[in-house]
């Protein structure tokens, strides 16, 4: 997949497929598709950004677009656009790529909002979790019992000792302060709503149902901006000078700064006497006494350093929704649950634009299937409905349309809520739902499907950055997939035709600087080399000169061993030292070698230049393939347009 993704960032000549629009010039047309001038024009430009537009350029860029077409044109001959994996890819680049464009900007915001200002509140929360069991299922039974308790009276604590499947059970369910984006969406949502002292209502999330427990509410401060006098430990000890500088500040409302320049230390003289204060730098009785400190307030705090005088000047929440504040909480709404509920949202305000309005009595078809244990049954009982399910800008879909749409899913959610089924499965499903509350999540995916295609449409029609981006991505995926049939994986898999191909093209194919074919033979001493010299002499091999030492020195654990290879300069230090004489060769264990063979500029076959012998295989599997498409597609190019394009 890595490989795609960069070989379609990398293609320079992935251009919109031919969805021509009636009022557009016609560029060409290849194999009857139609392919417009504003299509070559966008690929042109987007590649010649920097270049004008002259009339040798654009014929070169033609006959290249041309073969890309022709490329594209057998892609879809072969149907690799019809196979799921295309579809699944396309599809999902279709929605990344789409997302942005739909963003509604109000309902963005008020998340953006409603997160700054949760993050300036923490919350002192306990929890009681039913979790969701092994198959999805959740325990309703015991939901009811912890509400029961609760109701009557009895401590959250205990209750969640005793109850809670969450390992904050040991703690009576506390689980500290949280603030904005610590919890999933539901419950912090929860949390922010339940008055201090109380709890919550049972909340469903992806976890299973939750009641939160509210102790306490603080201000969320991270840091804090103060002034500051500072008095070392000898000169606070005036308790006279530390008061009279109070009181001519708190009371008599004295210049801060200017009391500061006179009577500080220089410890924060650089900063004019401001500074920022952030949790944990600090000595803690000095941060305890300042983080509990509200706007103008002065007082003072004794610390191990000294004495501080102190005015709050501003803090944290002090800081307004600006640029960088909501482009950080939108990346996180991204990352974060929140994003299904601004899809949710969305797709409910489309609902609105689209007139939408279904028939509850529609759906009674699908109740009555789930009683059918048979899935033969269930769809033979379905396939007799055709009435109106729902209807968007007068449009109507019927039980017909939906069904089978419904039947791929149901059968699913059947398995899983009876135990059975694949639990992969359950991410798409929550089998907690009742039969009633599926069959309306059902139809609600439903219908979000059948906008989504319209807003797509639309967006497809309306946009041509869209539009050209997401048909560039296409022929992007379709011509890697070709190319990677007609030419990559067969030079990959053909060492028949590669051996072919070197020996016809030998003399191409040198070494552009000598190499050592040869072996190398490692020896623990030197008499085990100078033995191991006077068997090459004699004519043996490296190999059978190995296996011989081997058993003329027993005694030694592996006396030595062999290298045998193709040899650059740099790849072996032996090879260095004794051939190139570019290095010093070390080696404690095995300081001596033997070598045979000799330096040389020609390879002996094709694995040995393989990357320069593949390409040019390629080169010339690509040359033949695009002569073929050639004369196999017929290609049309009108003249009077392809002028215009040259005389802009």
């Amino acid at each position: 997949m890595k490989k795609k993704f960069a070989f379609l960032l990398g293609f320079t000549l992935l251009g919109a497929a031919g969805f021509s629009q009636s009022a557009e010039p016609v560029l060409m047309t290849i194999n009857g598709e139609e392919i417009t001038k504003s299509e070559f024009e966008y690929v042109y430009n987007k590649n010649n950004s920097n270049a004008s537009v002259e009339k040798k350029s654009v014929d070169e860029y033609i006959d290249l677009f041309v073969n890309f077409k022709l490329k594209v044109a057998e892609a879809k001959a072969q149907k690799l656009d019809e196979t799921q994996n295309f579809k699944d890819e396309f599809k999902n680049y279709r929605e990344q790529l789409a997302a942005p464009y739909f963003i509604e900007e109000d309902l963005e915001h008020a998340l953006i909002e409603e997160a700054f200002q949760r993050s300036k509140e923490s919350l002192s929360t306990s929890h009681i979790l039913v979790k969701k069991r092994g198959d999805g299922s959740i325990d309703m039974n015991k939901v009811a019992e912890i509400q029961k308790r609760l109701d009557s009276g009895e401590k959250f604590e205990k209750v969640a000792v005793e109850m809670s499947d969450c390992p904050s059970s040991d703690q009576g369910g506390y689980l500290g302060y949280i603030n904005v984006f610590d919890m999933v969406y539901p419950f912090e949502c929860a949390a922010y709503a339940t008055p201090v002292g109380t709890y919550s209502k049972p909340v469903k999330s992806s976890h299973g149902y939750h009641f939160i427990m509210v102790h306490h509410r603080r201000p969320n401060i991270s840091k804090i901006k103060v002034s500051h006098i500072f008095l070392t430990n000898s000169v606070a000890a005036n308790s006279a000078k530390r008061d009279s500088l109070l009181q001519l500040i708190k009371k008599n409302g004295a210049d801060f700064i200017s009391l500061a320049e006179k009577n500080s230390s220089v410890i924060n003289k650089k900063d004019g006497h401001q500074f920022w204060v952030n949790k944990g730098i600090f000595p803690p009785e000095f941060e305890e006494a300042v983080f509990d400190m509200k706007k103008g307030e002065v007082k003072g705090v004794n610390s191990a350093m000294g004495y501080h005088i102190v005015r709050c000047d501003s803090t944290s929440l002090d800081c307004s929704l600006d640029k960088n504040t909501t482009e950080n909480i939108k990346d996180k709404i991204s990352k974060n649950d929140r994003s299904a509920v601004l899809a949710s949202r969305i797709i409910e305000r489309k609902k609105e634009q689209y007139g939408y309005e279904y028939y509850p009595e529609a759906l009674k078809p699908y109740l009555e299937a789930f009683k059918m244990p048979e899935p033969n049954d269930r769809d033979e009982f379905l396939d007799k409905y055709d009435e109106p399910v729902f209807t968007l800008k007068g449009e109507t879909f019927s039980q017909k349309d939906f069904t089978p749409s419904y039947q791929a899913s149901m059968w699913k959610y059947y398995m899983l809520k009876n135990g059975q089924g694949n639990r992969s499965d359950l991410i798409n499903f929550d089998i907690s739902l009742s039969d009633k509350e599926y069959v309306e999540f059902a139809l609600n995916r439903y219908v979000k499907l059948r906008i989504m295609d319209r807003e797509y449409d639309r967006l497809y029609k309306n946009n041509p950055e869209y539009r050209n981006l997401l048909n560039e991505y296409r022929d992007g995926l379709l011509l890697f997939d070709i190319s990677q049939r007609e030419v990559w994986g067969k030079s990959a898999r053909d060492a028949v035709k590669l051996t072919e191909f070197f020996e016809a093209n030998k003399e191409k194919y040198s070494f552009s600087e000598p190499k050592f074919r040869g072996s190398v033979i490692y020896c623990k001493n030197e008499k085990i080399k100078k033995k191991a010299e006077k068997l090459l002499a004699k004519g043996m091999s490296a190999e059978d000169v190995v296996n011989e030492l081997k058993e003329d020195f027993k005694k030694e654990e592996k006396p030595a061993y062999l290298k045998v290879g193709l040899f650059a300069k740099g790849n072996n230090e032996a090879v260095d030292a004794n051939i190139f004489k570019s290095a010093e060769y070390k080696n404690e264990k095995y300081p001596f070698v033997v070598l045979t063979g000799s330096l040389t500029n020609t390879p002996e076959n094709y694995r040995e230049v393989k990357g320069p012998i593949t390409a040019d295989y390629q080169n010339q599997l690509e040359i033949e393939w695009v002569k073929s498409l050639r004369e196999k597609y017929p290609v049309v190019i009108n003249q009077d347009v392809l002028d215009s394009i040259k005389n802009k």
